[in-house]
């Protein structure tokens, strides 16, 4: 990588705390743009690829309060650069119906990247964080929640719950019948996605012979008070969560 685009990723991994702490909305984005075009990182580059968040979104505004179905998190690319997203807070943020940005504080241990993954019981801390009303279930997708799906191989052969068999897992947010992965980024029928992602995710994992549901979690769908409690949960902390 060249030494100007090291110095900026440098750059933003120690600022992604004034982003979320200090900074939101048009603000946020707009300090984002200005490292990036101070050290000189094309916006189209293989690791920015956030130009088409900016043709669709362009400044994007703080998510709405309101709590609507199958709500798309706006943020994605950038996201993943900033903070390291990944399907954890990708899936989280799809049920919360936020934008990936409001959500990381749910998540605090993303600021170890060397803890960049998103166990059970990491989102269910960060369900709880949200006053967000949930129940864990085994092996079946919830109506309306997040999914954690496992790859199955010989990892699960001889225990389908066994610890090692975690690191082959993946989150999904789940609505009715349509899911929402971060591969694609889009709400789908369990069908279609299926078909269509869930066998470009086994020919990449050597070994790996299919998939099933392990823990659903049911979260209840979210009320307008909750939805105040959820936005003061996240932007009226400390911002010693964040250093």
């Amino acid at each position: 990588m060249p030494l100007r685009a090291a110095s900026a990723f440098s750059i933003l991994a120690s600022a992604r705390s004034a982003f979320i702490t200090h900074l939101t909305g048009d603000a946020m984005w707009n300090r984002f743009f200005f490292i990036c075009q101070t050290c000189g990182i094309p916006l189209a580059s293989p690791r920015m690829s956030i130009v088409q968040d900016l043709k669709r979104n362009h400044f994007f505004a703080g998510s709405s309060n309101s709590c609507h179905r199958f709500y798309v998190p706006r943020d994605l690319s950038i996201a993943q650069v900033v903070f390291g997203a990944n399907c954890g807070p990708a899936a989280l943020a799809a049920c919360l119906s936020r934008d990936i940005k409001d959500i990381m504080r749910l998540l605090p241990h993303f600021e170890d990247e060397n803890r960049r993954y998103t166990n059970l019981t990491a989102m269910k801390a960060a369900l709880s964080a949200a006053s967000v009303s949930f129940e864990v279930k085994r092996i079946v997708f919830p109506s309306t929640g997040l999914a954690l799906i496992q790859w199955t191989g010989p990892w699960t052969d001889k225990h389908f719950f066994s610890r090692w068999s975690l690191c082959h897992t993946h989150w999904v947010a789940v609505d009715g019948d349509m899911i929402y992965d971060i591969f694609n980024g889009i709400w789908q029928t369990k069908e279609d996605w299926a078909r269509c992602v869930v066998p470009i995710y086994l020919k990449d994992l050597p070994q790996a012979a299919g998939w099933q549901i392990k823990y659903g979690l049911e979260v209840s769908r979210c009320s307008s008070e909750l939805q105040d409690s959820f936005l003061n949960t996240l932007f009226l902390r400390p911002s010693c969560i964040l250093r």
